[in-house]
């Protein structure tokens, strides 16, 4: 850490960049620097900024600081804002309309309004205690993790890009992706959801979603799955014969009396565990020699593979 605990920039008149991060500064003025464009005040001792006379500013970073209040009502050319770990309780970014990404997890911010952030494209606010997230009106979003939150419903029906969605630890009891045709990574682990429908996700890459109270999960659709994780859930039966791109699985500790594992593309299968199905006594495979000799393939020692399974 830099030990530079003030700092001045009065006669940098023309300064277009500043990095303070990961110093001892206590305090900062700006007001000077008319055209600042990036400023990383990140994990310094700063416990305010004043913004005001920056209006060129499109990337700011405070996060890991002692702020706790930041203006930003004369910053319409912000971009990128980063405030990750810092007490800040509340969050004003309605003259952002430029904002692109938004970081903020682990804040003490208990709502956010990002209804006139049109070009928001990627967003973190984990780690609150949000119970309502409105999204209708960020329709560039592609990138989303809201997880560790309160939330009851998640509304992505306006949010046609999204690519990216963790939503783990909420309380969702439905979660509706059928307009979300471009989403690759899908994460909901530990929410009420019982039933999830990806079969309007076709380039659905990464799917984890234990702890979920699943009892059904239909991937046939999914062609470009490689990652499955989907333990601790209630489901009976799952079916991988389609899903050919398969690197990973984990369905461990459900009630599977059937698991179809026989996809004609087995040998790219790095690792399947699937422990605690006491009721499973067959699984369905390409080769029954070369499953059996996969160590990353764990199962219960009662379960058999086969080629048929009849």
């Amino acid at each position: 850490m830099l030990k530079i605990p003030s700092i001045d920039l009065s006669s940098n008149i023309h300064l277009t960049k500043f990095d303070c991060a990961i110093s001892s500064l206590m305090s900062l003025n700006v007001s000077r620097n008319i055209h600042l464009k990036y400023l990383d005040c990140e994990m310094t001792k700063l416990t305010g900024l004043d913004l005001r006379n920056n209006r060129e500013l499109e990337v700011l970073s405070i996060g890991y600081t002692s702020i706790d209040n930041i203006n930003l009502s004369n910053n319409g050319n912000l971009v990128e804002l980063y405030c990750n770990e810092a007490p800040i309780y509340k969050l004003n970014v309605s003259a952002n309309h430029k904002l692109s990404k938004l970081s903020c997890y682990g804040t003490k911010i208990y709502a956010l309004d990002l209804s006139n952030n049109p070009e928001l494209t990627t967003l973190d606010c984990s780690d609150l205690d949000l119970s309502y997230l409105d999204l209708s009106k960020n329709p560039r979003l592609q990138w989303l993790n809201c997880c560790y939150n309160q939330l009851r419903v998640l509304d992505l029906s306006k949010n046609p890009n999204l690519e990216w969605l963790e939503c783990t630890h909420n309380k969702l009891s439905d979660l509706n992706v059928s307009n979300t045709p471009k989403l690759e990574l899908l994460d909901c682990t530990f929410n009420e959801l019982k039933t999830l429908d990806v079969t309007k996700n076709p380039k659905l890459v990464k799917l984890v979603c234990p702890g979920t109270m699943l009892k059904a999960l239909e991937l046939s659709k999914n062609k470009e799955l490689q990652v499955l994780i989907c333990s601790h859930n209630e489901l009976m039966s799952l079916d991988l014969s389609k899903n050919t791109n398969l690197r990973q699985v984990d369905c461990s500790m459900n009630a599977l009396k059937d698991l179809n594992l026989k996809n004609g593309n087995n040998k790219i299968i790095e690792e399947v565990y699937n422990i605690g199905n006491v009721n499973l006594k067959c699984i369905r495979v390409d080769d029954v020699t070369w499953a059996s000799a996969q160590g990353s393939w764990k199962k219960d020692a009662p379960t058999e593979y086969s080629t048929d399974c009849k």
